[in-house]
């Protein structure tokens, strides 16, 4: 190690805590003991969550990812390939460009929140958190060799054939089932701890992926988009238990077994199929209504056999939110005429929030039966159809042809920065929101909720 090193490792170890092994007290803590299953056995999870694209990395660090790229041994001849990688914690990424000197201190300390960073930590090595493969092409056929134990070396990992026309896709679950899973590890932190993690995985090619529009803004070229692996996450870890007399199922599950996880919390009662899942999807720090207490899912056992919450002597909720019961915010938006649109105000009995698109063909299935509902309810019922579209003239020519006589509003497709958008996580097309006068949310979900939502409108 050269004295420039040398010093700078000095000076980042003092310039964080030193280490620290304290030990979870569990006295105030609720254990709720999980067991691993298979996540598609309990629920039809969010593609976003348990389904990552793998691809050549383009990243504004060049040497720094030729670096890593250079490390890899034992690669196949082949026609042609790429290294392809997906970053599985984001906390050790950031800590790892910093260790780099590529980030600031703060710049480090503002990507990972929530993340004790001591002196142990940065002396270890914590380079191994992502999932890395070679895939390429040789005689016709697609091969994909996953480094399984994340060693940089090929050798000792299986080599997976594709025929050059087999089509795999996540919306045919069918097509996956001939994929053996793969036992995979990765580095993760669990509790500020650096931890091993063992993860049941599919991979496979699949050139018209959900991803497909994002890998092409993504990579480097058209030639890259070509080179792309899906990385299937089909564990989760899960319960079922009573919290305040009330039982519960609760699953964590995803690709990112750490904050960022998501964590199913819902009671047995409700019904996911006609409720959208989104209403009981929480993550690692956040606040669980149970009659009138509140919970904080305060962490994960770094064994992941166990899910840690604590009670909280009184409500640290927010005054709005996304969930069921909630209250959501005035939010700004705009008419079809580019003016704003005053939706918030209305004290009909009932808003039903339309979200949906021209290009979305559940949405338009839908339209026929939200005409009948709104007009044997307008007196009680207004209907705020806010389109995510492409082409602000596609939706006004379908409004003007379908006489859709409320009211409507209109948002860019491709910006998910858009406050109602964002914050009341809408990824999904169409998605229902029904609100009563003061505008807490009554009912979440899908097309698969319209009933639900038809009946309580003209029952109550």
């Amino acid at each position: 190690m050269n004295i420039n090193k040398l010093l700078f490792t000095v000076i980042i170890i003092v310039g964080f805590i030193a280490c620290q092994h304290t030990e979870k007290t569990e006295e105030r803590l609720e254990i709720i003991n999980l067991q691993k299953s298979n996540i598609f056995d309990q629920i039809d999870p969010d593609f976003r969550d348990v389904l990552y694209p793998a691809m050549p990395i383009n990243s504004k660090y060049q040497e720094y990812e030729k670096s890593r790229l250079e490390k890899f041994k034992n690669i196949p001849q082949l026609d042609s390939f790429r290294i392809v990688s997906k970053i599985l914690d984001k906390d050790l990424y950031y800590l790892d460009l910093f260790k780099k000197r590529l980030i600031s201190k703060a710049e480090l300390l503002d990507h990972t929140k929530y993340v004790h960073i001591d002196s142990c930590l940065m002396l270890q090595n914590t380079e191994k958190y992502r999932f890395n493969a070679v895939f390429g092409f040789k005689d016709n056929k697609k091969i994909i060799i996953p480094d399984l134990n994340n060693n940089f070396d090929f050798e000792d990992d299986p080599k997976m054939s594709f025929s050059s026309d087999s089509i795999y896709s996540f919306r045919d679950p069918i097509s996956l089932k001939s994929i053996v899973a793969q036992n995979f590890r990765y580095q993760g932190l669990l509790n500020n701890k650096l931890k091993w993690i063992e993860r049941n995985i599919k991979v496979y090619p699949d050139d018209n992926s959900i991803y497909k529009y994002m890998i092409e803004e993504d990579v480097k070229n058209k030639i890259d988009a070509k080179y792309v692996v899906m990385l299937l996450f089909e564990d989760s870890w899960m319960a079922n238990k009573k919290i305040n007399e009330i039982p519960y199922n609760i699953i964590v599950y995803g690709g990112r077994i750490n904050k960022y996880a998501p964590i199913l919390f819902k009671p047995d009662s409700i019904n996911h199929n006609v409720f959208s899942l989104d209403n009981f999807i929480y993550k690692l720090y956040d606040t669980v209504k149970v009659n009138s207490s509140y919970y904080v899912l305060d962490s994960m056992g770094t064994d992941l056999g166990h899910l840690y919450i604590s009670k909280l002597l009184a409500d640290k909720g927010n005054e709005f939110g996304r969930r069921i019961g909630d209250k959501i915010k005035n939010y700004d938006l705009k008419d079809l005429q580019g003016q704003k649109l005053d939706w918030y105000t209305s004290k009909k009995e009932y808003k039903l929030l339309d979200f949906w698109g021209t290009w979305c063909k559940p949405c338009k299935e839908l339209t026929p039966a939200l005409k009948d509902l709104y007009n044997e309810n307008s007196d009680k019922l207004e209907i705020i159809s806010i389109a995510a579209d492409s082409n602000i003239e596609d939706v006004q020519n379908y409004v003007s042809s379908n006489n859709l006589n409320w009211q409507h509003a209109y948002i860019y497709l491709k910006d998910y920065s858009v406050p109602i958008r964002r914050e009341l996580k809408v990824f999904s097309f169409p998605t229902l929101v029904l609100l009563d006068k003061n505008n807490k949310i009554l009912i979440r979900g899908n097309s698969a909720s319209f009933e639900e939502i038809e009946r309580y409108i003209e029952t109550n």
